[in-house]
């Protein structure tokens, strides 16, 4: 089998269609299957052969699929570098995975005058238009057929973390990002034809496998809360795309703009709560409106929609039951366990952990596996790292994770259990739990000229706080919707 053999079927299929929409450059199925063609092309002719591990670097483009699909069409191992997650990450990622070779749009390879880890790598190549002294690969080439590859062949390898410490990288192989793919398509309900508004990557090459054309945004991805919303909502307007799958923090940014051309938003990579769902749903009443619950290591593992989301719910959301994924992806074995690996019982809270065709078994060299890796009754289960519980319709709430559960004399405090509930108060914009010199902390960001403090404080008397503190939360760099407690603690030790 090999991955890249998808894109030979949709391109047989319907050549003609758009694959990929960038602002005003479209480039059909027959097209991207062209260029693809001319990447496997110009990787042999330089050397590069099926197990040797290639770094593309481009933006969510044509150019970027175009560098994955032919990496892969000759077997070769692509790594992903993120360049949000920074430097010194990024250079530890290229250190450990030591690629032959960089394939990199001309803005990108300019990057090596910057940075000692690509210029280390041995071979650099060009992708897409723009200045450059080097041969762009890209150029149309004639396909040949994909080499074949085993199932458990790496594809792709991605850092899941690292900022503080040796980062994990994740193992996709072709068996298990073609089963991902089918269950993101199965989650998402995906349809030939469709128009999808993209903004995460590998969202947006299970849309591709799907058939459906992938409509790039008009924005700076690497930083989704600070979007200008409107080149993004002209682009709704004109393309009518179908589907959107985003961050919460790129979504909360059109709004309240028009979204009524849309027929499914999906929102995740970070909590989600009731009140953005309740927005998305006004912005956009005939669509369906559904928070996606996964991780790098398991993705999708569990999605619920803004319908389900009725009164006794959220009176259990308001009152400290935590925040609603809904249902596990059939898909997916979803576990909820003890701290002695037990099962727990129905609302007993416990680690989440979830086996499946589509969860990475390990990491790279297995450095990561002890720790987030559970061989059980002859599976291998992926630790989230999140605390969580199965209510008794069999639906999964969300408790936030493990390291940031607050243990003191007065018991056991959940964040999400308390972080969920302060979202219920109007003007709250974004809140964490902590414990911060013995006492019970909640640090309040507020909504521009709102003082919510004053309801918080009766409405979480449940949760017995020590303090609350206005101020503004940091959040991680990748979404820009999950808070940085780590930043957070530094902030208010200061």
């Amino acid at each position: 089998m090999n991955l890249a053999g998808i894109l030979d079927e949709r391109a047989s299929e319907a050549p003609d269609q758009p694959a990929i929409i960038e602002r005003d450059a479209i480039t059909s199925f027959a097209a991207l299957l062209a260029r693809a063609a001319g990447v496997a092309d110009g990787l042999r002719a330089a050397g590069i052969a099926a197990g040797d591990r290639v770094v593309v670097l481009a933006p969510m483009s044509a150019a970027l699929y175009a560098g994955l699909l032919g990496a892969w069409r000759i077997g070769a191992t692509v790594v992903a570098v993120d360049p949000g997650a920074g430097a010194a990450q990024s250079a530890r990622v290229l250190e450990r995975t030591a690629p032959r070779a960089l394939l990199a749009t001309a803005p990108a390879l300019w990057l090596r005058w910057r940075h000692a880890a690509l210029r280390r790598i041995p071979l650099a190549l060009r992708l897409g238009g723009g200045f450059s002294l080097r041969k762009r690969l890209d150029l149309p080439g004639t396909p040949q057929a994909p080499c074949d590859v085993d199932p458990s062949h790496p594809a792709l390898l991605t850092a899941t973390s690292g900022s503080t410490g040796e980062p994990k990288i994740a193992v996709r192989s072709h068996g298990l990002l073609l089963a991902q793919h089918r269950a993101i398509a199965a989650a998402l309900d995906s349809r030939p034809g469709a128009v999808s508004l993209a903004t995460l990557a590998i969202f947006a090459l299970s849309d591709l496998a799907s058939g459906q054309t992938v409509l790039v945004p008009d924005a700076d991805l690497r930083r989704p809360g600070a979007i200008d919303p409107g080149p993004v909502l002209r682009q709704i307007a004109r393309h009518r795309p179908d589907v959107v799958v985003a961050s919460p923090a790129f979504l909360d940014r059109l709004l309240p703009g028009d979204l009524s051309p849309l027929t499914r938003i999906f929102t995740g990579g970070a909590p989600v709560f009731p009140a953005l769902l309740d927005r998305l749903a006004a912005a956009a009443p005939a669509a369906r409106v559904c928070a996606l619950y996964g991780s790098t290591e398991a993705e999708p593992i569990a999605h619920i929609d803004h319908v389900s989301l009725g009164e006794a719910t959220r009176q259990a959301i308001s009152t400290g039951g935590g925040l609603p994924a809904g249902t596990a992806v059939p898909e997916v074995d979803c576990r909820i366990l003890r701290r002695d690996d037990g099962d727990c019982a129905t609302d007993e809270p416990g680690e989440i952990c979830v086996a499946g065709n589509h969860v990475i078994p390990g990491y790279l060299d297995g450095v990561g596996d002890a720790e987030h890796k559970l061989p059980r009754d002859g599976r291998i289960y992926h630790r989230t790292g999140d605390c969580g519980r199965r209510d008794a319709a069999g639906r999964l709430w969300l408790l936030g994770r493990q390291a940031a559960v607050v243990r003191d004399g007065k018991g056991v405090l959940f964040p999400f259990a308390v972080e969920a509930a302060a979202m219920t108060v109007p003007g709250v914009r974004r809140c964490a739990l902590l414990a911060l010199d013995g006492a019970r902390l909640l640090a309040v960001e507020a909504e521009s000229g709102v003082d919510p403090l004053p309801a918080l404080r009766p409405a979480l008397a449940w949760a017995r706080l020590d303090r609350l503190v206005p101020c503004r939360i940091p959040v991680d760099r990748r979404h820009n919707a999950k808070v940085d407690y780590p930043a957070l603690r530094r902030m208010l030790e200061a």
